[in-house]
């Protein structure tokens, strides 16, 4: 810190006075004399204490200092000269005019003023290079085709100008190694390139030198490693998260990816840990990247976590772990499809296809039926489970003695089954109806049928609620409360597994047709809203069971029958 005191020269005044003449000769105005000081040079924020004297003016002064550039002046009182500056950052010798102005009682000012140098004090930068890392890799270590990324713009000047960069300019420049900076922009604050395919580990050098505004540089050096085809490392990636239900299918599907041309074949294992009950998912193929396994039986909620290694041709590994809900058994009120083949966007086949997973195959009944962890109530085909009832109603569980109903243990309904004998019988096989229904028909109730011979109704009207009249009042199985199933319902006993006509199990639906090149239109309750004409629907839908289709029918068309009663109970708590 410079402090300098300046002292004013004394100044002499003369006084005249007439001699003996009563008139006097008027007094003459005093200057205010200012001295503010001498030229000065200092360094770039450093104090100066100044102090300034004035005389000759009338009564007390009242002072200001004044600069002619971002010079901070401290002055407090403003009745002394005293006060003083710090001079500001510059980045070459600048001068500064400093002013002192000093006013009397009376209103009259003086000045003076002084020229100060400010000379530049640079500190260096400092040159700072940060390294991005990359997960797996130690620090500074990148793989084949990983981005290296060397950033520079944490690099400082701790005295740099105000509203000014700190850094001026950025120069990168590679000291060793394969070179990798051809044809980047190595003037910018950060660097980054792809680290190319090399067979072994290569170490590779950079430096960075900054210069800040007033000239000064500085620079940092920083190497990084290649580590070569032979070191990096895969990936690896994992389908999603699932729950299934014990017996269902898990599918278990693997990417293994690397950017090292060298790195193929991969190999992988899986594995599955147990449950808390010590079961173990069965894995069909552990060492297949696309495989499967089947959801072990629990008896509660359990989450079953599957790990794949994958190892590439080097002899490195990566490892994913997907988390798996297994559900106890499933208690189903709706029926399965049946379907238990694969398809692929060629053909149709009776194995597990890994590269179309998640088929309609690998889960509910069917898939839990095969897995053998479904509790069956009566028989049936795939995951169907139906029971044969007697004429009484009472249940058949041997095959062969004839049943005249089927009851679905899933749904809870009970079906009609056909005759093949006897065409005066209500439900053979070949009689078909129209659609009519009194209510809930859609404001048309369709065609009554009469005088027909496509059934055998006594009263000749070969009508679906004819039909239904008659069955109630003889009398099925011991039941007299039988309907027109829903579309839901009907759709629930076809099975869409099997390859031939019709798509029933017909293990329990024995003479359900066979139409040859024709459909098996069977009828539902069901109004369609389409062919409404005037608010009247016109159709109704009925099922193909010859291709699991559904459609609208003309009410007049003739298609068959098969009546349903009841429904699934809840049991009472």
């Amino acid at each position: 810190m410079f402090k300098y005191v300046f002292v004013t020269a004394a100044m002499l005044f003369l006084a005249s006075c007439g001699g003996g003449s009563e008139d006097q000769i008027p007094e003459t105005p005093k200057p205010i004399l200012v001295t503010a000081g001498v030229a000065q040079t200092i360094d770039e924020q450093q104090t100066l204490d100044i102090v300034g004297v004035a005389s000759g003016g009338t009564g007390e002064y009242v002072y200001a200092w004044l600069s002619s550039g971002d010079v901070n002046i401290s002055h407090a009182d403003t009745t002394a000269a005293d006060a003083s500056l710090v001079a500001p950052v510059v980045t070459a010798p600048t001068d500064f005019i400093i002013r002192l102005v000093a006013t009397d009682s009376a209103g009259k000012q003086g000045e003076n003023q002084f020229v100060l140098t400010v000379n530049p004090v640079n500190l260096p930068p400092e040159a700072n290079i940060q390294v991005m890392q990359l997960e797996g890799y130690g620090n500074n270590r990148f793989p084949v085709m990983g981005t290296v990324v060397l950033d520079g713009s944490n690099s400082r000047d701790l005295d740099a100008p105000e509203n000014m960069a700190e850094i001026a300019t950025y120069e990168w420049q590679q000291t060793a190694g394969t070179l990798v900076t051809e044809g980047l922009d190595l003037t910018q604050s950060s660097l980054s390139f792809v680290a190319p395919i090399t067979d072994n580990e290569e170490s590779i050098s950079f430096s960075l030198t900054v210069t800040d505004q007033e000239g000064e540089s500085a620079e940092s050096i920083v190497s990084v490693v290649l580590v070569g085809q032979s070191n990096t490392l895969p990936t690896i990636e994992l389908n999603s998260d699932i729950a299934v239900f014990s017996g269902e299918r898990i599918a278990l599907q693997a990417l293994v990816l690397s950017d090292a041309p060298r790195a193929k074949p991969f190999s992988i294992a899986w594995q599955s840990s147990m449950t808390t009950e010590g079961r173990l998912a069965d894995i069909d193929q552990v060492n297949q990247i696309h495989t499967f396994a089947s959801a072990p039986l629990v008896n509660e909620t359990q989450h079953i976590i599957f790990t794949a290694t994958a190892r590439d041709s080097f002899g490195n590994e990566v490892t994913a772990n997907k988390t798996i809900t297994v559900w106890s058994q499933l208690n189903a009120t709706i029926n399965d499809t049946g379907v238990s083949a694969y398809g692929t966007d060629e053909k149709v086949f009776s194995s597990y296809q890994a590269d179309f997973a998640g088929q309609d195959a690998d889960y509910g009944n069917d898939r839990i039926s095969t897995s053998g962890f479904i509790d069956k109530t009566g028989r049936g085909d795939q995951g169907f489970d139906f029971t044969r009832l007697n004429e009484n109603g009472d249940q058949v569980d041997n095959t062969a003695l004839p049943w005249r109903c089927v009851r679905d243990n899933i749904t809870g309904l009970v079906w009609e089954t056909k005759v093949s004998q006897d065409i005066s019988n209500l439900h053979h096989a070949d009689h078909v109806f129209t659609w009519y229904q009194s209510e809930n028909n859609g404001n048309f109730e369709g065609d009554v049928n009469e005088m027909s011979t496509t059934c055998a109704n006594p009263n000749g009207q070969c009508n679906t609620e004819a039909f239904v009249d008659a069955v109630n009042e003889q009398g099925l199985c011991g039941f007299f409360d039988w309907r027109l199933p829903t579309h839901q319902e009907l759709q629930s006993i076809i099975h869409y597994g099997k390859s031939i006509f019709p798509l029933i199990d017909s293990e329990y639906f024995p003479f359900s047709g066979d139409s040859g090149s024709q459909a098996l239109w069977y009828w539902t309750n069901v109004s369609s809203a389409d062919g409404v004409n005037d608010d009247t629907a016109m159709n109704a839908w009925a099922f193909d069971f010859k291709s699991g289709v559904d459609n609208f029918l003309s009410k007049s068309v003739h298609a068959r029958v098969r009546l349903v009663r009841a429904g699934k109970v809840e049991p009472e708590e």
